[in-house]
C-alpha cells in the first residue's frame, strides 16, 4: 500500500502537465504562488521561488502513480484538459488563467467541475492552438460541494466497545478547534496504540501512515500527521487524525463498516500529546468546512468521558 499525502486544502505537490503527442517543444516551469496556486509557463519567472520544471514532451500514463492532478492531450477531436483522480473519492477542480495572452477554450475559463474517483475527465477544450501555457492555474479540493450532511443518526463512538476516554477538546476549542476546517472537530486523548474504529461506514478516501514526527510547532509538524480519511453516503468525509506509524489497516478504495478496526492512534504532526483528531467535513465551495456531530452518547465536550458500554 503506498503512502498518500494530504491536506485539508490540497496542495498540489503531485502535479503532472503532460502532452501525449508533440505539441509544444521545451520545458513546463511550475511556480507555487502564496496563496497556494500552481502556475505553469513555459519560460523561467524572475524573482519567483522555482518549484520544478517538466518536460512538456513526456510518457502520457504517469498520472497513474500521483494521487491527482491536469494533463494536457491531445484526441482526434482537438486539444483537451484533462483532470485525473486516483484518490478513494470526489474532487472539485478549478480551471482558471491569469496570463497576457488570452486561453481560448470551451467552457470558458474560470470553470469548475467535480472529478469522480477513478476518472480521467475533460475540464475544457482549446478552441485554438495556445501561443503559450502562461497564467494557466488551477486548484482542488476534497469532495463534492452538492454533499448534504445527514447526520440522522449518532455517530458510532470510534473505539472498541468497554473503552472509556477523555475528551480533551471539544466543539469551538480555544487552542486549536476555532476555525471553520475544526470548529467542530474533537481531541479524544487516546495513548499511543489504541484502537481506532470507523465512527460511520463509508469508503477510503485518502491515508498517510508513513509519518513518525509529532510537536507542538504547527509550521514544522503540520504537515506530518498520518491520518486516514473516510467518505460517507451522505458525500461527507470523516477525517481521524494523529495516527501512529505504519498502523493504517485500510486502503484507499476500501469499503469499511461502522465499527471496523482502520488504525490504532498516536502523536503525528502538530499535537501536545497523544490523542486522536476526529472531524467531519464537508465541501462548501474550495473551503472544507466541519459540521457538527454527535455520538450516540450526545454531542461531545471538553472534560466529557467517553464510555462505550
Amino acid at each position: 500500500m503506498k503512502s498518500r499525502h494530504g491536506a485539508c486544502w490540497l496542495c498540489l505537490f503531485y502535479v503532472l502537465l503532460l502532452i501525449t503527442a508533440p505539441v509544444y517543444a521545451g520545458t513546463l516551469y511550475r511556480y507555487q504562488s502564496a496563496d497556494g496556486q500552481w502556475f505553469f509557463t513555459d519560460r523561467p519567472l524572475e524573482n519567483e521561488n522555482l518549484i520544478s520544471e517538466t518536460p512538456l514532451e513526456a510518457d502520457p500514463e504517469p498520472q497513474n502513480a500521483a494521487p491527482y492532478g491536469i494533463r494536457i492531450e491531445r484526441q482526434a477531436d482537438g486539444l483537451f484538459i484533462r483532470a485525473y483522480n486516483n484518490l478513494g473519492g470526489p474532487l472539485y477542480f478549478q480551471l482558471r488563467h491569469s496570463g497576457d495572452k488570452p486561453l481560448l477554450t470551451y467552457p470558458e475559463l474560470p470553470f469548475d467541475q467535480t472529478v469522480q474517483s477513478g476518472s480521467l475527465d475533460n475540464l475544457a477544450q482549446f478552441l485554438a492552438p495556445p501561443e503559450t501555457l502562461d497564467g494557466l492555474h488551477y486548484r482542488v479540493i476534497l469532495g463534492d460541494p452538492e454533499a448534504v450532511h445527514r447526520p440522522d443518526t449518532p455517530y458510532r463512538l470510534p473505539f472498541l466497545p468497554g473503552e472509556e476516554y477523555l475528551v480533551s477538546q471539544g466543539f469551538n476549542g480555544s487552542f486549536s478547534h476555532n476555525h471553520d476546517g475544526s470548529r467542530y472537530a474533537v481531541d479524544i486523548a487516546m495513548p499511543e496504540g489504541s484502537i481506532v474504529c470507523a465512527v460511520r461506514s463509508g469508503t477510503v478516501m485518502e491515508v498517510e501512515f508513513g509519518n513518525y514526527q509529532g510537536g507542538v510547532d504547527a509550521e514544522e509538524f503540520g504537515s506530518k500527521a498520518n491520518f486516514v480519511r473516510i467518505l460517507h453516503e451522505d458525500g461527507t468525509i470523516a477525517t481521524y487524525a494523529h495516527l501512529q506509524l505504519e498502523t493504517v489497516r485500510v486502503e484507499i478504495g476500501e469499503t469499511v463498516e461502522a465499527g471496523q478496526i482502520i488504525a490504532r492512534s498516536g502523536n503525528t504532526g502538530f499535537s501536545t500529546g497523544p490523542h486522536l483528531h476526529l472531524v467531519i467535513h464537508k465541501n462548501d465551495g474550495f473551503k472544507l468546512v466541519s459540521v457538527p456531530f454527535e455520538f450516540e452518547s450526545g454531542i461531545p465536550y471538553r472534560g466529557q468521558i467517553l464510555r462505550f458500554e
